[in-house]
Order: structure tokens, then C-alpha cells, then sequence
């Protein structure tokens, strides 16, 4: 079997957390639009998050016709303390009750994303005891 950088242990983590929130929210359907590794800045003291990018349809206050959702999620592994710790934002993309954001707003929560993504630290790891 080749090897596909799809398929590393991350990606499949984040995709398992994506999926979750998706039944969480009883999305009534859902897309993974981009998956990135992203080196943060750190220094080696916090993992590199791997970071997810996807759309989920959403029924939200008993309406009939499902929100668009944008979906952006971090994920930091942890393994010797077995934790993942997952870092998320939604966006409103459109919206039965007017609450939807446009293009340019969706833009902007994303690098608001990629710069908390990068910067988050993890200063005390007995947290996850």
C-alpha cells in the first residue's frame, strides 16, 4: 500500500472530532473542504496543530431548511498524556434566522483562526492528568 500523507494518525484524529461535532450538532450533512499541518509558534513547547477546514448543513431552532456552517478546528495531540485537545469556530454562512456572515467576514474569522491556531500554548500540561 503507498503511503498517502491523507492517512496520517492526525488527520484521521481530526477527521474522527469533525465527525463528532457533525453528529453533535445532527448536521444533516457534511464536507471536509481542506486539511493543513501547521507548525505554530512555540518552539517544540505546544504540538503543532493539524487544522480542518469543512462545511456541515445544519437545522438549527426547529427550522425546516438546514444553516450552512463553516467549521474551522485545531487539533493538538498530546499522546503522552492521551489527550487531544480541540480548538473550534463556526461561522454562519447562511442563516434562517438572519444571523449569517458574508465572504469577506468568513475570511477574516479564518486568519482570526489561523493566528489563534498558531499561537495557542499549552503552559501547564498537569491539566490532563
Amino acid at each position: 500500500m503507498e503511503y498517502s500523507p491523507l492517512l496520517t494518525p492526525s488527520r484521521l484524529a481530526i477527521s474522527f472530532h469533525f465527525d463528532a461535532l457533525a453528529h453533535d450538532n445532527d448536521a444533516e450533512s457534511k464536507a471536509v473542504n481542506e486539511t493543513t499541518e501547521v507548525s505554530n509558534d512555540s518552539n517544540g513547547a505546544t504540538p503543532n496543530p493539524v487544522v480542518l477546514y469543512g462545511m456541515q448543513m445544519v437545522q438549527k431552532f426547529n427550522k425546516k431548511t438546514p444553516d450552512e456552517v463553516r467549521i474551522l478546528l485545531a487539533l493538538y495531540r498530546v499522546p503522552d498524556k492521551k489527550v487531544d485537545l480541540v480548538m473550534t469556530m463556526n461561522a454562519p454562512m447562511t442563516s434562517v434566522d438572519g444571523g449569517a456572515v458574508g465572504e469577506s467576514d468568513w475570511k477574516s474569522a479564518k486568519e482570526v483562526f489561523n493566528t489563534a491556531a498558531k499561537s495557542l500554548r499549552i503552559i501547564d500540561y498537569g491539566l490532563f492528568a
